[in-house]
């Protein structure tokens, strides 16, 4: 488990405080490479590959979203862990027809999905696979969105997701991104907490100077 999909606990005084990370470090990874207004200005949707922290914590995020998309899709091997999300949202208040819940039993029924999404849409593996154990939740015949926005949550790992996407960027015109500036963000946000520190953007970037260091 990495730092950006824990909590942050830190001791203020007599008191152990504990913070969700997860919303926070995922809008600041996304807005990373995003632009502002991308949704607007082209129609995109989001397909998010996993029903997990990272999927919940993103979806939340695109919700709340003034630039929002169009709509966004959610895949999951199985109906259970759609529901559990479908209630956090309905909790949330996420706006009604937002939020599109697909099973996805076969990474045949995934590689659909992504290929249907229109062109600009961002594309994101949630799933853990490629980090928790070895794999991808597509197919190597799957077809991205062109000019898509193909975001690999994971940062190591044997990370066959973004292998995918990579063999595809030259021709398809995609955006590629790893999950580093993600768990920069995690590990940042909780080194913050831990040690009482307000982060500034340079503060994160000597942070991740560092980190990458000793990567």
């Amino acid at each position: 488990m990495s730092c950006a999909e824990i909590s942050s606990i830190a001791k203020q005084g007599d008191r152990l405080i504990g913070r969700a990370k997860d919303p926070i470090t995922v809008d600041l990874a996304l807005n990373d490479f995003l632009p502002a207004d991308h949704f607007m200005r082209t129609g995109a949707q989001v397909v998010i590959l996993g029903a997990g922290g990272s999927g919940t914590a993103l979806s939340w995020t695109l919700a709340e979203r003034a630039d929002a998309p169009s709509k966004v899709i959610v895949t999951a091997r199985s109906q259970d862990k759609l529901d559990h999300l479908r209630e956090v949202h309905r909790q949330h208040g996420t706006p009604e027809g937002l939020i599109e819940y697909v099973v996805t039993p076969s990474p045949e029924g995934a590689d659909a999905i992504v290929a249907a999404a229109p062109a600009g849409s961002v594309i994101a593996n949630a799933t853990g696979l490629g980090k928790d154990r070895p794999g991808s939740p597509l197919t190597d015949a799957v077809a991205f969105p062109e000019r898509a926005y193909v975001w690999e949550f994971n940062y190591r790992g044997s990370l066959e997701f973004l292998h995918q996407a990579r063999a595809q960027e030259k021709e398809r015109a995609l955006h590629v991104i790893d999950g580093w500036r993600y768990f920069i963000h995690g590990w940042s946000q909780v080194v913050a907490d831990v040690f009482e520190l307000e982060l500034t953007p340079e503060i994160v970037e000597q942070l991740a100077d560092a980190a990458e260091s000793v990567r």
